[in-house]
């Protein structure tokens, strides 16, 4: 038996992406807008509908993404302590893919080829809901980052004085207006940010120099480790830990510029 009626159906295809990615890679696309509205007669006076628009997308919760502004004015806002800063970011490899679909889904990712019918089990691109999805769990990942780097923090606690009296100058304005002390530590006063656009992260820190609880310095190589670079490592090191994994040939270590949804964010001129 047909799972529903009338049978939503959907064009894809394979877009070869070999050239840009500098190696053989190739992308599968679906339509699944397609038919667009009064495209396909239903033979009952109406229209078949596309796969996403029978979708009741005003049963799913609200979902606000990030914007690349509010990046820069994070930026900004820790420069403002008269500390360098640097900005990082990275991609999530295969993003999607990796995402897999509930058993009950699966009807709904036939393809239909010459040689015969094959499910794909992970999440596409044409597909509303999977957007939805993903974005969902983006904001799950970058709490778990920023929880991360709250405790590369704890360990490694900042010792420059303007950077301690702009922490006691902002939690002191967040207080004023009205900010609990949990907001306070997570939105006034952290020595980073960080948030993910889908797949896409974008992140500014501190760039201090790296002393543990004791007073020793943290080395590596005969170098000591800023905390821009370790907040850098611990961010992909915590997307390991649930299956996901940055995309190093897209990974931007610490720096005074970043590139970002297709917009660049630098930190000084000149």
């Amino acid at each position: 038996e047909l799972p529903c009626w009338p049978l939503r159906t959907y064009p894809y295809g394979v877009v070869d992406e070999s050239a840009r990615a500098g190696k053989p890679k190739f992308r599968l696309t679906s339509d699944l807008s397609w038919p667009h509205t009064g495209a396909m007669d239903d033979g009952c006076g109406g229209y078949v509908d596309s796969v996403n628009a029978a979708m009741r997308r005003e049963t799913w919760p609200y979902n606000r993404l990030v914007r690349v502004a509010e990046f820069a004015e994070m930026a900004a806002i820790m420069q403002s302590s008269g500390a360098p800063v640097r900005l990082w970011g990275l991609d999530c490899k295969s993003y999607y893919r990796v995402m897999g679909r509930q058993l009950s889904e699966l009807w709904r990712n036939a393809l239909v080829a010459l040689d015969g019918v094959q499910l794909d089990e992970r999440c596409c691109f044409g597909s509303a809901a999977d957007a939805t999805k993903c974005a969902r769990v983006s904001n799950y990942l970058a709490w778990r980052v920023r929880r991360a780097l709250q405790r590369v923090d704890a360990a490694y606690p900042c010792r420059w004085e303007c950077v301690r009296h702009w922490q006691s100058a902002r939690a002191a304005a967040g207080r004023e207006a009205g900010a609990t002390e949990a907001e306070i530590a997570e939105r006034w006063t952290a020595l980073s940010c960080f948030g993910l656009y889908i797949d896409d992260g974008a992140a500014a820190s501190i760039a201090d120099p790296l002393f543990d609880v004791s007073g020793a310095p943290l080395m590596r190589d005969g170098a000591q480790v800023t905390r821009a670079q370790l907040h850098f490592e611990t961010a992909c090191a915590e997307l390991q830990l649930v299956g996901h994994h940055s995309e190093q040939s897209k990974e931007q270590p610490p720096s005074l510029s970043l590139s970002s949804l297709g917009v660049e964010i630098v930190l000084c001129s000149g």
